[in-house]
């Protein structure tokens, strides 16, 4: 700050995308807003917002998360919020943190469906549709290379509170088990049709026995 202290016009320029999304710039920003220093923006891109067009996912309702951060009680809370929204979510990450986050998003949103982009607007730049389930098993054969970023589909309710109102989610399960299925197939389904994550239903299927035999 000492050059603009010093009367000097600066300009601050990001490497890749708009300085102060998911940057260090937003500190400078906050700096020369409590020192009364003029400033203007000249608007770029953001690799965010352009994922989301690429991804055909919903736009007009979308929530923007960046990166997740490391600590993994803080990371928890934020899954679990995230786990309830219903909005389109925007994450970044890094390619060697790739398959964790995709894991910890299976665990608490359940396998919904997912946009990777990467390398944005570069020569390798590629858009990848999947879901969850389907996105950590291509990365176990392909490794993640590149700047990632993450468009997650919102949590869908339309349609479910009628079929399921009135009924528990461990009656849930064992609708489908008296149906042939086994236990945890029928957890699975559970899981999709509530759009809930596998480990969640599952806390609720721990007195049901495997068969009905049992």
């Amino acid at each position: 700050m000492s050059l603009v202290d010093s009367g000097n016009k600066v300009a601050l320029v990001s490497d890749a995308g708009m300085p102060g999304i998911s940057d260090p710039g937003e500190e400078l920003v906050r700096m020369a807003r409590e020192r009364n220093i003029p400033i203007t923006i000249l608007p770029g891109p953001t690799a965010g917002l352009s994922a989301l067009v690429l991804s055909g996912f919903p736009g007009r309702r979308f929530v923007f998360e960046g990166f997740l951060p490391r600590d993994k009680r803080e990371r928890a809370d934020i899954l679990k919020k995230l786990g309830e929204e219903e909005r389109t979510i925007i994450l970044y990450e890094a390619p060697h943190h790739l398959a964790d986050t995709l894991k910890d998003l299976i665990e608490y949103l359940g396998n919904r469906k997912i946009a990777i982009v990467r390398e944005l607007t570069k020569i390798h730049e590629q858009v990848l549709i999947f879901d969850l389930e389907s996105a950590i098993d291509y990365f176990i054969h392909t490794a993640p290379r590149g700047e990632f970023v993450l468009i997650v589909e919102g949590r869908k309710n339309e349609g479910h509170s009628e079929t399921f109102e009135g009924i528990t989610i461990q009656e849930h399960i064992m609708r489908y088990m008296d149906a042939g299925l086994s236990k945890k197939e029928a957890i699975k389904m559970v899981a999709a049709d509530r759009k809930m994550a596998k480990s969640e239903v599952y806390k609720h299927s721990i007195d049901i026995p495997l068969d009905k035999g049992e």
